[in-house]
């Protein structure tokens, strides 16, 4: 554990400044951090029907599946399958005050993986398979969450790391699954 401890203490102590400790501790709230994920679906889907295309509504809808879904095994996953079994405890649970900055409550589940990494990399991993353009914006917002939970002193880093992993890996499954069914029914039709 004394690499993860080293590189815990980096990113929650070491990173530390005024900006972060103003907006991280507000944008990891879960229901902060879920609000602003429902409000780009909501974007989405507004925007694809906008459109009056029959494509983009399709594939604002099929970006809007393939999340929602990602997040339900994801959390199905993560929250009730691999914490538990798991059971590694949170920093704050683990390391001496003097040792780590808490900046937010610390959760009643056990740490590894971090749900908020799963949930939102599955979000935002589909957003990025359907609007590939903006790939870097939606990476970019998930990576800061992700950042944020070990920032705020309530997760080890590779908690947000195989939550990374699992939420991409989810969404990209779902994904290719999506586009499978989508081919079947056009052969089915042709």
């Amino acid at each position: 554990m004394g690499l993860e401890t080293a590189a815990f203490g980096f990113l929650n102590s070491g990173c530390a400044n005024s900006l972060y400790d103003a907006v991280l501790p507000v944008i990891t709230v879960d229901a902060v951090n879920t609000s602003l994920l429902a409000a780009v679906g909501i974007a989405v889907l507004l925007v694809g029907a906008a459109s009056r295309s029959r494509a983009a509504f399709g594939l604002a809808l099929r970006v809007l599946v393939t999340a929602v879904l990602a997040v339900a095994l994801g959390e199905l996953i993560a929250s009730h399958g691999l914490k538990p079994w798991v059971g590694r405890l949170r920093p704050p649970l683990v390391l001496p005050p003097d040792q780590l900055r808490v900046l937010v409550g610390v959760g009643r589940h056990a740490s590894f993986p971090s749900s908020h990494a799963v949930n939102t990399f599955a979000v935002m991993t589909a957003l990025s398979l359907g609007y590939p353009r903006q790939r870097v914006w939606f990476l970019g917002y998930a990576a800061l969450i992700a950042f944020s939970r070990v920032y705020v002193g309530v997760h080890w880093p590779t908690d947000v790391l195989f939550g990374m992993v699992l939420g991409m890996a989810l969404a990209w499954a779902l994904w290719r699954a999506g586009g499978q069914l989508a081919v079947r029914r056009e052969i089915e039709r042709g």
